[in-house]
Order: C-alpha cells, then structure tokens, then sequence
C-alpha cells in the first residue's frame, strides 16, 4: 500500500484510512478487497491450514498497526512541512488545542523535540524465557536481547509465566503516538501474566533511560513472546 502512496494512487487520507482498516481485517477477503481498485502489486494472501486462519489474521492485523505507526508520519510530511532534527528524523506534529477544550482540561504541555527514535518496523522482537531486552539501545540489530543482568526493560520470565516490565506499563488507550503516554497517569509496575497477554494488544512502557515506548504483542506462547516497538524521544524524568 506505501508503494501506491508513493506513485499517488492513493492520498494521505485514503492511505492511513486503508491501512488502518487493514489491521483490524479479520479475513483475507477484507484485505483483498482494499486492493479491489488498485492496480498491482497487491499482497499474496496464501490459504493457511485449517486452525491457524485466526492466528494469522490476527498477527497480520498486530504488523500492520506498528507499520502504520511508523509509516503515519511519512505519510503526514507528504501533506505538510515538519521540523527535522539533527539527525534528519522528522518531528512528529504537536497537536493543538483549541480554546474550548483548553478550557474543559488543561493537559501537560509536551516537550520539544518528539520524535521516533528507533522503531522495529515490520520486524519483531522475540523474548524467550529468561531473556530481557534494552529499549533504549540503538546500536545492537537485536535490541540487546539476551539473558544479561542489566538494561532489561522487558523481560521474560525464566518459568514463563510472566513479562516483567521495570519502568512501567499501562494500557494504551488513544492513538499510537508519543502524546498518549506521556499523558498516560495509570503507569503499572507489576508482572504481567502470560495467560492475559493478547495478541493485537498495545500498551504504552516506559523506560529505564525515561523514555516512552508504544509496544505491540504480536504472538504468545510458553516458547516466547514476540512484539515490535516504537521508542521515542526525549527522554522524560517521572
């Protein structure tokens, strides 16, 4: 679908319209049918043996919605000019407040500065018992994932039974973007029990370097649990 973005068959509007409806498809005749007015390449929608139909969709559905996280800003600098920081990424837009709402509630302003500081993209991250992963890192491909003591912002428990989250976790509860953690009050710091993680669920994390995390469970079993994430910047102190 970002390849149609691109050519401009699509318009900003339709392209995040269409990929939203993409990650809440529960059958492969919804996706197919996003293309049915498109020309190719449209997406090889394989049969899967009986059983696993549900699983799929529901982990394809997982994928897109962190794609569409990161790819939502390219499709908004396409509509309009953002500030860029030093390092070439693109700032995500403060959304503005108007005096009537201003007026019902005033919110923490957010800091300058949002922006994506590294995302997993259409990729995962796979914990299996015992592992832990460094939310902050952003020189190792594999996001430091291993048994290690230390920077565990996440980690899996070495029975299985549980994800522990060190900095904070609560359920997000707006769009997948920096504003709806950072006015997040809920923020837990109790394990999270395996039997009651859901793939498709999204929550909002925090860091031990402060930062704010949009983390999406994309598949769980006794095996591992597998999610992608969204970290970013600046980093701000609790």
């Amino acid at each position: 679908m970002q390849r149609h973005l691109g050519a401009g068959r699509l318009q900003v509007a339709e392209f995040v319209e269409r990929f939203a409806a993409a990650a809440g498809a529960v059958s492969a005749a919804e996706i197919a049918a996003l293309f049915a007015d498109l020309p190719p390449p449209h997406p090889k929608l394989l049969e899967a043996p009986p059983g696993h139909t549900r699983r799929n969709l529901v982990i394809v559905g997982a994928v897109a919605v962190l794609a569409l996280v990161g790819l939502l800003g390219f499709a908004i600098g396409r509509g309009q000019t953002a500030p860029a920081t030093s390092s070439g990424v693109v700032a995500a837009p403060v959304p503005s407040v108007s005096p009537t709402e201003s007026a019902v509630e005033s919110p923490r302003a957010l800091p300058d500065g949002v922006a994506v500081r590294r995302s997993t993209g259409p990729g995962l991250i796979t914990l299996r018992p015992s592992d832990g992963v460094d939310l902050d890192d952003v020189t190792d491909p594999g996001w430091k994932v291993g048994t290690g003591c230390c920077d565990r912002d996440v980690g899996f428990g070495a029975d299985a039974r549980q994800m522990s989250i060190g900095g904070g976790h609560a359920v997000a509860t707006g769009p997948l973007e920096f504003a709806t953690c950072f006015h997040e009050t809920a923020y837990s710091d109790a394990a999270i029990e395996r039997g009651s993680l859901r793939p498709g669920e999204t929550m909002c994390v925090r860091t031990d370097g402060h930062r704010f995390v949009i983390v999406t469970i994309v598949d769980v079993s006794e095996q591992a649990v597998e999610f992608g994430a969204t970290v970013w910047d600046p980093p701000v102190p609790s």
